[in-house]
């Protein structure tokens, strides 16, 4: 039932998300990828 809840608000965060990348606030140097393949930040 959380997620019903969720999903009318979830363009909020897809939009902040958005905006934060294409802001250049987050780089790809941010983050390392691990041996077994996880991204992880600095």
């Amino acid at each position: 039932m959380i997620y019903d809840l969720q999903e009318p608000f979830r363009w909020i965060v897809e939009l902040a998300i958005l905006k934060i990348l294409n802001e250049k606030k987050v780089l790809k140097s941010d983050f390392i990828t691990t041996d077994e393949g996880n991204v992880r930040d600095q």
